[in-house]
């Protein structure tokens, strides 16, 4: 019967509480998960394997063709890829070609491809199988992961 006065940092999060909710991890998998990768940008093309240190839990990428030699830049870069978050879902995809694609398999088999475009003046773009929609991710991350590329292509050859 009384009146209670309630601040309103404390309701807002009940008003508010589904955009909360919301999953930001795109990949169903994690990186320690990734045994092997292909990315392409235009005529490139770099097959990695995802290889575990002999000593400790450290997971780092290996090109395919010498499997026992830690490729830093690269394991790096990808890890950032693995970590992007989704700012939306339901964008449009884009017409022209993306940026790269990097496909990922786990399991012996194809688990994943994702096509990344080129930022325009608010986010990026990301196109992931298991979402139907194009998504939009952090126009920051994904013009660091575009400039690092010519790094990435070129280590360890």
């Amino acid at each position: 019967q009384g009146i209670h006065l309630i601040a309103s940092n404390r309701v807002a999060g009940l008003r508010h509480g589904a955009t909360g909710l919301v999953e930001r991890k795109i990949f169903p998998m994690d990186f320690k998960d990734l045994e092997r990768a292909i990315l392409r940008q235009e005529e490139n093309e770099r097959k990695f394997v995802g290889r575990k240190a002999s000593v400790g839990n450290d997971f780092f990428l290996a090109d395919a063709a010498e499997p026992d030699q830690k490729l830093e830049k690269c394991s790096a870069w990808m890890g950032r890829l693995f970590r992007l978050r989704m700012v939306d879902v339901g964008a449009e995809i884009p017409q022209e070609k993306p940026n790269f694609a990097v496909e990922f398999l786990t399991q012996g088999q194809k688990q994943e491809t994702v096509r990344i475009w080129g930022p325009n003046e608010r986010v990026a773009f990301m196109q992931v199988g298991h979402y139907r929609d194009a998504l939009m991710v952090s126009k920051h991350e994904v013009q660091a992961l575009i400039d690092d590329l010519p790094d990435v292509f070129s280590e360890g050859r």
